[in-house]
């Protein structure tokens, strides 16, 4: 129980960092400098 909760816990993350990255993306001209690196 404890360990599907986790990994509900980690898919949550890491939708959410998905958004976050979404958004930043559309905000701000990110991709030239990812382009930099």
């Amino acid at each position: 129980m404890v360990f599907k909760a986790k990994w509900l816990f980690l898919c949550l993350l890491f939708l959410n960092l998905i958004n976050f990255i979404d958004e930043f993306l559309c905000k701000n001209d990110f991709i030239p400098f990812f382009v930099k690196l």
